[in-house]
């Protein structure tokens, strides 16, 4: 079974299974530039780096206002430890 990481303003949230993160995504939880990783990545990348069909990715919520999707890794903490088995953010 996949778990998901992913970045919910200055934290890490998970592990989340494929259904509640997908439940999250139709919430608006979780969007397109939201960083996520799972076992198996090197790094946390924005969600739409790793979903095949964008029609998976709601466009309710968006970026933080103020950011920069392109530098959205540099949102997080560089504290903020990365959960077990998974690469900190850079």
């Amino acid at each position: 079974m996949i778990q998901w990481f992913y970045e919910h303003g200055d934290k890490v949230e998970g592990p989340v299974d494929g259904a509640t993160f997908n439940a999250l995504q139709a919430k608006g939880v979780i969007y397109q530039t939201t960083l996520v990783i799972q076992a198996g990545m090197l790094e946390w990348v924005p969600l739409c780096k790793v979903m095949k069909t964008r029609q998976m990715i709601p466009l309710v919520g968006g970026p933080v206002p103020g950011t920069n999707p392109e530098t959205a890794p540099e949102t997080i903490a560089e504290s903020e430890p990365a959960p077990e088995g998974m690469p900190a953010l850079a």
